[in-house]
């Protein structure tokens, strides 16, 4: 079922952004400058089109909270995991699933929002953003070392947010097996402890082993595996409410196949 998406105000995208990063990523859009940042790059439409990926997050977290659908898969791009709150970074314009889960929070009363980064890199825009914070638990899977050479098991939050985020370092090749060892063994049992109120999931489908960008082994089934799991927990803590935000992927054949 297509969810209709609607832009969001620029104040929502400043929920997770400092202003100054908004307005130049606006104004450098406008002049037609080519790059924000050496790995990022900008066309004319780059500043609407970030803010149509982040309106998608939003608006398939307020299908699903409103119960209109179940559960909710955001297809956009450009991607959002990397974003700071002060600048962009590998692709990554404005941060979607933090703007999504803030939206969750902010705007529609929730208390508690687990965020699952399943991209092969770390999602270090988004522990950035909730690091202090105990209203979002964090959990990301990602190849190390790797880019953004972030993501060290020891990093669990500062202040009100100890205890509240959780950095998973695979090494190379980790496979189908390992991310539902990983599923089983530590997402269970924190999700267990914490409650939430809604999953979000930072979908990157690029740790599958035909993806140039890691060297990790997960497999299309293994996504599948992995994603029912996923579903078994959202049905389980929180009346199956459950969105999937799109992140990396850049083997055509195997992000189709994976998203599939």
């Amino acid at each position: 079922r297509p969810i209709q998406v609607e832009p969001i105000p620029w104040e929502w995208v400043q929920a997770a952004h400092i202003q100054s990063h908004v307005d130049a990523v606006r104004h450098l859009s406008q002049q037609g400058k080519k790059r924000i940042s050496f790995d990022t790059y900008l066309t004319p439409a780059a500043a609407e089109a970030a803010r149509l990926s982040a309106s998608s997050a939003v608006c398939a977290t307020g299908a699903v909270l409103d119960g209109e659908v179940q559960n909710a898969f955001s297809l956009m791009r450009p991607v959002g995991h990397h974003a700071l709150p002060t600048r962009a970074m590998g692709y990554c314009i404005f941060n979607n699933v933090a703007i999504a889960a803030l939206y969750a929070l902010r705007e529609r009363g929730l208390k508690r929002v687990l965020i699952l980064d399943i991209d092969a890199h770390h999602g270090n825009g988004t522990e950035e953003i909730f690091y202090g914070s105990r209203d979002v638990l964090f959990v990301s899977y990602h190849q190390h070392p790797w880019f953004p050479g972030t993501g060290h098991w020891y990093r669990n939050g500062a202040e009100a947010g100890l205890g509240y985020n959780y950095n998973v370092e695979l090494p190379q090749w980790s496979d189908d097996r390992a991310y539902l060892t990983v599923l089983h063994e530590l997402v269970y049992p924190l999700a267990e402890g914490y409650r939430p109120e809604l999953i979000l999931v930072s979908a990157g489908f690029d740790a599958h082993w035909l993806d140039h960008s890691s060297v990790l082994g997960l497999s299309a089934q293994g996504y599948h595996n992995l994603l029912c799991g996923i579903q078994e927990l959202a049905d389980r803590h929180c009346q199956g409410r459950l969105v999937l935000v799109l992140e990396g992927g850049y083997n055509l054949r195997s992000l189709a196949a994976s998203a599939t």
